[in-house]
């Protein structure tokens, strides 16, 4: 895992203001913990918990659960030497059905083939009333690592889980599509001063900086409903009902 970028866990935690990808890395953070310290997550202790990542690559967001004193157990793909449990791609996870009470899944659905199959596999992991977590694309550039299926609009993710057997109780839109405009201006720019002008570190890093601090600006100036429907990324949280898909 350690060849694919951007997924560094410290990276993603805590990115630096120079990362071109700082201010959208922050959203989805604090996105992530309004919904870990909201209602969701209340219905029980906290250290009586165990979440599953489903997916969860280099483990960018085990701290945020190790701080609530939850379990946290992480599982991936065959080939990932940090996950806890493996498993061969649209295959079921080796764990019991009814075990788990939070399944957490971040940037994980749009490398999905089987969306359905992972939708269903989060549902019979988790106990009843259990919790889901999750977060992917709305709006974002093609990256294939491996694979890359997938983007929805905020009525179309809420309509695939709900169809899964979920009752999404709260989804966060991070990154309207003004900043999201200058973040990709950014992408495009960075990738060429890197090709033509290796020396370039220095002036990518200002520029980083100077988007981190348009792009919230940016976003204060999108009107709410445009925002939330026309977000790089959705967070959503929701809880597993008693129907079965």
């Amino acid at each position: 895992m350690s060849n694919i970028p951007g997924t560094e866990g410290e990276r993603r935690l805590d990115p630096r203001p120079w990362d071109y990808s700082c201010y959208l890395l922050k959203e989805l953070k604090k996105a992530l913990l309004s919904l870990l310290d909201g209602e969701l997550t209340r219905s029980g202790n906290a250290e009586e918990m165990t979440v599953l990542d489903y997916g969860c690559g280099t483990r960018p967001y085990e701290p945020l659960f190790l701080k609530k004193g939850m379990r946290y157990v992480g599982a991936d793909i065959r080939g990932n030497e940090r996950a806890d449990i493996s498993f061969d791609a649209n295959r079921p996870i080796p764990t019991e059905s009814d075990s788990v009470d939070l399944v957490f899944s971040s940037q994980v659905l749009e490398h999905v083939s089987d969306v359905k199959g992972y939708l269903s596999e989060c549902r019979r992991v988790l106990k009843t009333e259990g919790a889901l977590i999750l977060s992917t694309h709305g709006y974002w550039t093609y990256h294939g690592y491996p694979d890359d299926f997938f983007r929805w609009t905020f009525q179309g993710l809420r309509r695939e889980v709900e169809q899964a057997g979920f009752r999404v109780e709260k989804m966060i839109p991070c990154v309207g599509p003004l900043a999201y405009t200058t973040h990709l201006r950014n992408q495009l720019l960075r990738g060429a001063l890197y090709k033509w002008a290796p020396m370039s570190l220095p002036a990518i890093g200002l520029i980083n900086i100077l988007s981190s601090i348009l792009m919230p600006l940016e976003d204060a100036m999108t009107p709410k409903t445009v925002l939330e429907q026309n977000a790089a990324v959705y967070v959503l949280g929701a809880r597993k009902t008693g129907l079965s898909c």
